[in-house]
């Protein structure tokens, strides 16, 4: 389980990124303008017009990234409430399915006998399913779905930070190309393909956490309409029972 401290500095790794993509960026087109004068005019419209669309994919991964950066989630929330579905109401509820099974051994071995006693213990023995029903299927249901969204949000994170990594890695290397006449019509070409690989990536990360929300969402529906641990998709009755 990750840590709210860790998930905090996984967001501040990925706006550092961003941020030095967009410096070295600057520094890049400032290389184009200074030296591509010196290059024939030929390469330099295919230096330009390659930088153009350059700029063109940059600016595509920024946008479907808008999202992303602005509504980052909260992984540490939703483990909060898992743990809460567990340790405060599926933990608990459980323990009374014991208890409601010891009432019924007293009830049947003790010496309250007839028509209201037998009622009564048929009651009871309604109780303990339905109960730990509450513990098995919904809280461990509801825990479990929200804990793999939180997983899924994070593995986002981190996927954005590895194509990030990668990007301002290849950006750096056309940076370099750029400060030299020989280097500079092929570095607009190698920052695209840089982008390129980083806007795959994000697409992938994004549709594996579409799919984990999905899931999650799948999940929570179909414990909602599960009725299998209570009589006639209710909660067992306890009262209209035949008193002696």
């Amino acid at each position: 389980m990750s840590s709210t401290a860790e998930d905090a500095a996984t967001i501040d790794e990925i706006t550092g990124l961003v941020d030095q993509i967009n410096a070295k960026t600057a520094e890049m087109h400032g290389n184009v303008v200074r030296l591509s004068g010196q290059l024939p005019e030929g390469t330099r419209q295919q230096t330009l017009a390659a930088w153009d669309s350059f700029v063109a994919e940059l600016n595509g991964l920024w946008e479907a990234l808008r999202d992303a950066v602005t509504y980052w989630g909260a992984p540490w929330k939703l483990w909060d409430t898992a743990d809460a579905w567990s340790s405060q109401i599926g933990g608990p509820v459980g323990g009374l399915a014991g208890t409601a099974s010891a009432a019924r051994m007293q009830a049947e071995n003790g010496t309250w006998q007839g028509t209201a006693a037998t009622a009564y213990a048929q009651r009871l023995e309604l109780m303990p399913p339905a109960l730990g029903g509450i513990n098995n299927t919904f809280a461990d249901g509801v825990s479990g779905a929200l804990s793999e969204l939180a997983r899924g949000i994070i593995a986002y994170w981190t996927t954005l930070a590895l194509a990030l990594a990668a990007l301002l890695g290849g950006i750096l290397g056309a940076l370099v190309a750029t400060g030299t006449i020989v280097g500079l019509p092929a570095a607009p070409v190698t920052a695209g393909v840089a982008v390129a690989t980083a806007v795959a990536a994000v697409a992938a990360g994004a549709l594996i956490l579409t799919g984990d929300a999905a899931s999650a969402n799948n999940t929570l529906v179909r414990l909602i309409n599960n009725n299998s641990d209570y009589p006639d998709g209710h909660w067992p009755p306890v009262t209209d029972t035949v008193l002696d």
